[in-house]
């Protein structure tokens, strides 16, 4: 039998755990614009930006990112990695280089927005990427950018970016609204799948899709596809 402090003190522990959440739960770590000046969010995560994530988890933004002028703002060196913007904005100020850089598979962008970089949103060189909710805007080359395959593109606002809205391979693309990028707003290398996506005057004057294949009706302005 327990004493009552054996007792006392099983209750305060079993307390403590319940108390503790869903984000303690599942591992979830916080990133702010003062956690990336400081370094090591993970290990081999330097002072500044880019912000390094090494491990495989859930990281969460807790307030808006300001990448330095010609550095990235997060590189991603693990699979298994989700960021979670969490409604925050990751900014480029006009002079840091790519959003996110990804060298491996299976990462998970959301909830937030990525803009004003000098080259692209989100470049990556994984496969198996799914990339939602997001609104990716204002930067100087492609918004979403992936030599990797398998990827998922959905219900994002993909604009104004200064080359293509999304690049992707074997990939599919679906319920975006993808406005004013300088080129094509959807380019498909490979056999990617695109359906219910909304595309108006990319490119400039000419057709909104190069090398993509329609899964479901599309409204495009002028034209999907050019005429043969």
């Amino acid at each position: 039998m327990l004493s009552r402090a054996s007792l006392a003190a099983t209750l305060a522990v079993a307390f403590a755990l319940v108390s503790a959440g869903p984000a303690a739960a599942t591992g979830e770590i916080l990133i702010t614009h003062a956690k990336a000046l400081a370094g090591n969010v993970t290990p081999g995560d330097a002072p500044g930006y880019p912000i390094t994530l090494s491990r495989p988890g859930t990281y969460q933004f807790a307030g808006i990112l300001l990448a330095t002028a010609g550095k990235n703002g997060i590189v991603v060196t693990s699979p298994d990695v989700t960021i979670d913007m969490n409604g925050f904005r990751l900014h480029g100020k006009s002079a840091a280089n790519h959003g996110i850089v990804g060298l491996v598979d299976s990462v998970t962008v959301q909830n937030g927005t990525i803009t004003r970089f000098k080259l692209d949103g989100i470049v990556g060189q994984g496969s198996y990427w799914i990339v939602e909710n997001m609104r990716i805007v204002s930067n100087g080359r492609d918004g979403f950018a992936t030599t990797g395959v398998s990827n998922l593109i959905q219900g994002n606002v993909v604009a104004e970016n200064g080359r293509f809205g999304i690049k992707a391979a074997r990939s599919t693309v679906l319920g975006n609204t993808i406005n004013n990028n300088d080129d094509f707003g959807i380019v498909g290398e490979g056999t990617t799948g695109f359906g219910n996506n909304t595309m108006v005057v990319n490119n400039p004057g000419g057709a909104q899709v190069s090398g993509a294949t329609p899964l479901e009706p599309n409204f495009c302005a002028p034209d999907c596809f050019a005429a043969p």
